[in-house]
């Protein structure tokens, strides 16, 4: 491989890393010109040459010690916490499927369509309900809370998934609930977890509907 081809895969590498798509611009003089973008809309950051490009993504923090992702990290319990108290009075294990289940019946009388799920007023509501399911089964098969920016859901430069000890693909949090809300049947997280109890169905399923790796 030449040392261009390594560069540019370097580059590509990193931006992804970051959280960010890179694309060669077509331009009408033969300058090399790159632009990096954001994955939900395609809004360029950065666009000019390779050095440009790699000096500002030296500047971009690791993922896992961005501080706003740390800070979103600080605050994971008492999110959960949260919905525990306020959307699962009675549940003898909020916890478990039991929870899952309750909870699951919650946010489809929360959020009655995607639009609602997208909502700026109701992003508190999310979070909540994203950082339960996380730390359900999290604390149940092991696990923990990594960044990964391209699950980012409100523009944010974050994206929480959940990282399993049992299986080999993430736990998208924000995903999961928007999946609840699409579906309205009710047992979609109870579904996540029972393939979570065969770690080799689970691997499976993700697999064929093209989820990637998390790191």
């Amino acid at each position: 491989m030449s040392r261009t081809a390594t560069s540019t895969f370097e580059r590509h590498r990193r931006a992804v890393r970051a959280g960010y798509g890179l694309r060669r611009k077509h331009t009408a003089t033969a300058d090399d010109v790159w632009e990096l973008y954001a994955p939900r809309g395609g809004r360029a950051v950065v666009c000019g040459s390779p050095e440009q490009v790699d000096e500002w993504l030296a500047q971009q923090p690791a993922p896992q010690d961005d501080p706003r992702w740390l800070a979103w990290c600080e605050c994971v319990t008492e999110r959960a916490d949260h919905v525990r108290d306020t959307m699962l009075h009675g549940i003898e294990n909020p916890w478990g499927p039991e929870g899952l289940a309750a909870a699951e019946r919650a946010t489809l009388a929360l959020l009655p369509n995607v639009k609602a799920f997208l909502h700026l007023d109701h992003r508190r509501t999310v979070e909540d309900i994203a950082s339960y399911l996380g730390e359900v089964f999290r604390r149940r098969f092991g696990g923990r809370w990594v960044n990964q920016p391209h699950q980012d859901v409100w523009g944010v430069g974050y994206g929480p998934v959940v990282v399993l000890d049992v299986i080999d693909m993430p736990i998208e949090a924000h995903m999961l609930v928007l999946e609840a809300v699409i579906e309205r049947c009710g047992r979609s997280w109870a579904q996540t977890w029972a393939l979570c109890e065969k770690p080799a169905a689970y691997t499976s399923a993700a697999q064929a509907f093209g989820i990637g790796e998390w790191a």
